[in-house]
C-alpha cells in the first residue's frame, strides 16, 4: 500500500495487460484525492517497459513531493514523447529552414549528444527526465574534451538551449535544464588586418595564376561584408543588375537577416558578365564559375592558403581578415558604427564597436598635443 500524504498519494507502477502509472493528487475544485494514470504500453514489453516506468514515477514523485500538482497546470507535461522521438522531429522542423552548414552543425552536435545519452541510458526515455543534473553533466563532459575550446563549448551549450526550447514549445518539457550553465569566457580575438601592400601582393599572384573570379570573392568580402559561406551561397538571381545591388536572402545570411548590399562599380562590372547565365546558378562554383554545384568555404579556404605558401604570408593573415580589414577601415574612414553594423550583419552594435579600439586610439593620438614639460 502507498504511503498518503495530505495532498497526494506517490506514484506507483503496476504491470499488466495494461501497463500503467498511477498516483493520486488533490482536485482543488473538490477538495479530493483524485487518481492520475498513465499507460506505458506503447514502450516495448520487458525490462525496457520496467526501466521507463521506474524513471517515470521517480520524476513524478519529486515533483510531487516538491509541491507540484497537475491540476495547476497543463497535462501536457504527461506527454512520453522519448528523447529519441523529439530530436528526430526536431531535425526534421529545422531541416526545412535552415542552411545547410548549419544543419551539419546541427548533426555534429546531436552526434556527440546521442552518444552521452546512450552511455547514461536516456535515449528512450522521456525528454522529461532529463534534468537540470544530467544538463550539468552533459557539459561538464564535453568541457574535459582537450579539442573543445570555450567558443566551442559556448556553441554546444547554446545549440542544446534551442533544443530544449524546441521541446518546451511542443510542451514535450516544461523548463529547459540547460539555462542554469554558463558560458565560458572566450578570449577576445585577435584582427590581423591586412594592410595595402599585402593586398596588393595577393592580387598580384591571383591575376599571374588566371585566378581572376577569386579576386571578386576576396572583393565582396572585403568590400561589401558578405561572408564567405554567404558568398558562395549566391546566385544570379540575387543580383539586380539595374540597381547595382546584391538582396542576399535570410536563409543564406548566418543571422538569417535578409540584406540589400550597394555592390562597388568594380565589381558589378565583372557580375554584368555572367548576367545571361542561369539565375539558378551559384556566381562562384566549380572553378569559381558560374554553375549549379555548390562550393564551401572550405575551397575557398583551400585556395587561400596555397596562395599564402606561394607569398610566403604569415598564417596571421586569413581569407576572414579581409572582412575584419573592410570593418576596421571604414569605421577610420567615419562611417557610422551603425551602417558598419548593418552591412556586417552583425549582431549587436557591441560586436562592431569591438573593432573600434584601434580606430579611437590612432584618432585620441593625432589630437593628443599635451607635453609634459618643455622638450617632454
Amino acid at each position: 500500500m502507498a504511503m498518503i500524504f495530505s495532498d497526494f498519494r506517490p506514484a506507483e507502477y503496476h504491470a499488466g495487460k495494461t501497463s500503467y502509472v498511477a498516483f493520486y493528487v488533490i482536485n482543488p475544485d473538490t477538495g479530493n484525492l483524485v487518481r492520475k494514470r498513465i499507460k506505458v504500453n506503447r514502450v516495448a514489453k520487458g525490462q525496457k517497459r520496467d526501466r521507463f516506468a521506474r524513471t517515470l514515477c521517480c520524476e513524478i514523485n519529486r515533483k510531487l513531493y516538491e509541491g507540484w500538482n497537475p491540476y495547476l497546470e497543463n497535462d501536457a507535461y504527461f506527454s512520453g514523447t522519448s528523447m529519441q522521438k523529439g530530436i528526430r522531429e526536431f531535425l526534421e522542423a529545422k531541416g526545412k529552414n535552415v542552411r545547410p552548414d548549419t544543419f551539419r552543425s546541427y548533426h555534429s552536435y546531436l552526434k556527440w549528444f546521442n552518444n552521452f545519452l546512450q552511455r547514461s541510458g536516456k535515449t528512450k526515455m522521456p525528454i522529461k527526465t532529463f534534468s537540470a543534473l544530467d544538463a550539468d553533466k552533459a557539459m561538464k563532459e564535453l568541457g574535459t574534451r582537450p579539442d573543445i575550446r570555450p567558443a566551442t563549448y559556448n556553441s554546444y551549450l547554446e545549440f542544446f538551449r534551442n533544443l530544449f526550447n524546441y521541446f518546451i514549445n511542443r510542451n514535450w518539457v516544461k523548463e529547459n535544464p540547460f539555462n542554469c550553465i554558463s558560458k565560458r569566457k572566450v578570449e577576445q580575438k585577435r584582427r590581423d588586418l591586412i594592410p595595402p601592400h599585402i593586398r596588393q601582393q595577393i592580387a598580384d599572384y591571383f591575376v599571374q595564376t588566371q585566378q581572376i573570379p577569386y579576386l571578386y570573392i576576396m572583393q565582396l568580402c572585403y568590400r561589401c561584408l558578405i561572408r564567405p559561406k554567404e558568398i558562395l551561397m549566391l546566385k544570379i538571381k540575387d543580383i539586380d543588375f539595374v540597381e547595382n545591388i546584391i538582396n542576399l536572402p535570410a536563409d543564406v545570411s548566418k543571422n538569417h537577416n535578409a540584406r540589400t548590399i550597394g555592390v562597388p562599380t568594380e565589381i558589378m562590372a565583372y557580375l554584368n558578365k555572367i548576367r545571361d547565365h542561369d539565375p539558378d546558378k551559384y556566381i562562384f562554383s566549380k572553378g569559381y564559375l558560374p554553375g549549379f554545384e555548390l562550393k564551401t568555404s572550405k575551397d575557398t579556404a583551400r585556395t587561400w592558403a596555397q596562395m599564402r605558401t606561394h607569398l610566403n604570408l604569415p598564417m596571421k593573415f586569413q581569407f576572414y581578415s579581409l572582412k575584419d580589414t573592410g570593418i576596421t577601415e571604414l569605421l577610420e574612414k567615419g562611417v557610422p558604427s551603425k551602417y558598419v553594423k548593418e552591412l556586417a550583419d552583425h549582431s549587436s552594435l557591441e560586436v562592431t564597436e569591438r573593432y573600434m579600439h584601434k580606430t579611437e586610439a590612432k584618432i585620441i593620438l593625432k589630437h593628443n598635443t599635451l607635453h609634459f614639460c618643455n622638450g617632454l
